[in-house]
């Protein structure tokens, strides 16, 4: 993530980026719009609105002055998407968190109530004594269906599920360099936590991955949020070659909010087949809407020194993001791999970076559809062993999770 500095906002990383002045802001946010048009691939959901939205925005832009007025106005045009897989390539403090990764909690929509369904292990809000299962009463001490609603874009259609759901996430996951306060019922008992979420990505680049043992003949690899780092390939090689005799591998993909890349992940199944396999599908809708004629296609794994016949169980959860998701029904496809866990972060399709003029800012959106090669859609993919965690502290948590992969590997 860059960082900006823009009329005296306090940077979050080390490094920043200067926008530069790239011409007429209108030129600018049209040229996005186009691209938005053309190239989205679920620009059948916003074309209800998008009259209006594009003749809203244009207007703006004819009226903004600058770079920090420019970035705020790309900023509010990507939230009209309510999708986390869109997003700006440059924050700065005030700016909408990045959600997952961004947030340590995942709330839910539930007729008016807003409820934690998920929080993440080992998180800040965990830290804070947040469990899943807590019903969210104000958000920055504003009653909670207020300030969901609040965060509908201007354009989107409230009456939309997914719009909620998406609103809610963003709601309290709130904005960069400042706590999240939250309200919750702890029984009948309101308590108020203040906390701050972890910023940046979990990686590390001394240690991608940790290799542990289960039990005899199971061996376990945790990815700590580093499908996108150069050096994950070449540690899960080295892992591979410690597996000694075990029989079955648990691939932990619960910390993955980041996503990553395709190098890795097939970097990583191609270790575990035998035969050239597909493992996901992809599908162009902007040809599609300029020729008439659909263009899809299967990417395929090839085998790099398999480690042997090996049975393969993948840990997925909320923070399973993106190329986590893809690593995971790549694997389900490819080795027969049995997916353990909750539903995963639904974050939908291959992104793609799109300049805003010459600003150095881009809008990164959803290009390419993505489905399991049972033609699935990606962000709809859930596991085969579906675990329900509201209220279970981290421990529980695991405690659960080492369960259903005891009774997996035994044959239970």
């Amino acid at each position: 993530m860059k960082s900006i500095a823009i009329a005296g906002l306090l940077c979050i990383t080390v490094a920043t980026v200067q926008i530069s002045a790239g011409g007429p802001e209108r030129a600018a946010v049209q040229g996005l719009l186009d691209a938005i048009e053309s190239e989205y691939a679920y620009f059948e959901e916003l074309k209800p609105s998008w009259p209006m939205l594009r003749s809203g925005y244009l207007a703006e832009a004819s009226r903004a002055e600058g770079d920090y007025e420019l970035f705020r106005l790309a900023e509010r045009l990507a939230l009209e998407f309510c999708d986390d897989h869109t997003q700006l390539d440059t924050h700065s403090d005030g700016s909408p968190r990045n959600l997952p990764s961004g947030s340590d909690i995942w709330p839910v929509w539930d007729d008016g109530r807003v409820i934690i369904e998920s929080v993440r292990a080992h998180s800040a809000a965990s830290r804070a004594g947040l469990v899943g299962g807590l019903v969210v009463t104000r958000i920055g001490g504003v009653p909670a269906a207020q300030a969901v609603r609040e965060y509908v874009p201007e354009y989107a259609d409230i009456s939309d599920r997914r719009v909620m759901a998406w609103a809610v996430r963003a709601a309290v996951a709130g904005t960069v360099g400042r706590p999240i306060e939250l309200t919750v019922l702890h029984g009948n008992r309101a308590e108020r936590v203040s906390y701050m979420p972890d910023e940046a990505t979990t990686a590390r680049p001394d240690r991608p991955l940790t290799l542990e043992t289960i039990d005899d003949g199971v061996a376990l690899v945790r990815f700590h949020d580093s499908l996108g780092q150069d050096g994950t390939v070449a540690a899960f090689d080295e892992a591979m070659s410690r597996l000694g005799d075990a029989r079955h591998l648990v691939i932990d993909l619960r910390d993955t909010a980041s996503g990553g890349n395709t190098n890795v992940a097939r970097g990583i199944m191609s270790r575990l087949v035998t035969g050239i396999r597909p493992y996901q599908i992809h599908d162009y809708p902007a040809e599609a809407r300029r020729t008439g004629i659909e263009r899809r296609w299967a990417e395929q794994v090839v085998p790099r020194d398999p480690v042997g016949p090996i049975e393969v169980a993948v840990l997925v959860g909320r923070w399973t993001g993106s190329m986590g998701e893809g690593l995971a029904i790549g694997l389900r496809a490819a080795t027969g791999a049995i997916l353990i866990g909750t539903e995963m972060a639904g974050l939908r399709g291959a992104v793609y970076d799109y300049p805003l003029g010459s600003s150095g800012i881009a809008l990164s959106f959803p290009t390419e559809r993505l489905f399991a090669v049972d033609g699935t859609p990606r962000e709809s993919a859930v596991p085969d062993e579906l675990i329900g965690t509201p209220g279970l502290s981290d421990a529980d948590r695991e405690a659960l999770f080492r369960a259903v992969v005891e009774r997996w590997s035994s044959g239970g």
